[in-house]
């Protein structure tokens, strides 16, 4: 065989062979398969869940119950769903402004709200768990 004719077969089988090579990994990479430990994945927003491991009496902190009595100004009434939105007054701080932020609650009793208006102010009782504060008690002082 001659020697230009052998140069050619080879050189001709070793680009067949890099190019299997190169059709191999290409393929490998794109279809995503990888030894590495990270992964991606898309966020969608939503409520989270968690799954936490503890012993003894565990209670979440949303549904520890809440009782207090406290004193406001009524900014916002909703007969129709029954609520009431008091702006808390600051206790026990001398020369604190009026910068607590009012907070919405159900009233136990529509009839509570009968003789309130916005601006008025009241003092209150209040019980609940998690995100539900309920106003107990309502008066005008």
């Amino acid at each position: 065989m001659p020697l230009r004719r052998r140069t050619v077969l080879i050189n001709g089988g070793l680009v067949v062979v890099l190019a299997g090579v190169a059709v191999v990994g290409w393929t490998t990479l794109a279809s995503g398969s990888s030894t590495s430990t990270g992964r991606t994945a898309t966020v969608h927003k939503g409520t989270f869940l968690a799954t936490v491991a503890a012993t003894g009496t565990v209670i979440s902190p949303g549904d520890v119950g809440v009782s207090f009595s406290s004193t406001g100004t009524v900014t916002k009434i909703d007969r129709i769903i029954g609520t009431l939105t008091v702006q808390q007054t600051q206790s026990g701080t001398v020369g604190a402004g009026n910068g607590a932020t009012a907070e919405e609650f159900k009233v136990q009793d529509g009839a509570m709200l009968n003789d309130v208006h916005a601006g008025d102010r009241v003092s209150f009782s209040v019980t609940g768990t998690g995100d539900t504060k309920t106003i107990t008690k309502l008066d005008k002082p």
